[in-house]
């Protein structure tokens, strides 16, 4: 079973672009659609709704990707700045894979990842591309400590 999608059907009269209002995935009628639409917006943004502490861990997880880089780049304790640095991409990329397993399971079939993966960028889109940013570049900010940590 292929998702197929309509980008017509997924646009207002003003041009604002939502979740489609007919059935475009292929084998899914409009309640499991709609199952699937209610769960990526539980999920909300990367940036929305989240409790205080989850914020303050991504503050961190920033925080100690830049001391990670900053340490590698001093030649001081590369093994805390790798450590540093993993734990960075891993804590940025969390709410990425949330993203594509959450919805999934609400019906039980990974077809429906391409579908998941469009509204919830056309939903979310300028914090989606903040997220993917971010965790690409600690993950070049890992390669660097990495390299940086077998020259010296």
């Amino acid at each position: 079973m292929t998702p197929h999608f309509s980008d017509a059907s997924m646009l207002h009269a003003d041009g604002v672009q939502s979740f489609p209002r007919d059935v475009v995935l292929d084998g899914y009628d409009l309640p499991d659609q709609h199952l699937i639409d209610h769960a990526i917006v539980q999920l909300g943004g990367p940036f929305a709704d989240h409790p205080l502490w989850l914020l303050i861990v991504m503050a961190l997880a920033v925080a100690s990707g830049a001391v990670g880089v900053a340490a590698a780049a001093t030649g001081r304790r590369r093994s805390a700045a790798t450590f540093l640095t993993v734990g960075a991409v891993g804590v940025w990329a969390k709410h990425l894979f949330a993203v594509l397993t959450i919805p999934q399971a609400a019906v039980n079939d990974w077809s429906v990842a391409g579908y998941v993966a469009k509204y919830y960028a056309a939903c979310f889109g300028t914090q989606t591309v903040l997220v993917v940013f971010i965790t690409l570049v600690f993950v070049s900010c890992l390669i660097f400590v990495r390299r940086k940590s077998h020259v010296g």
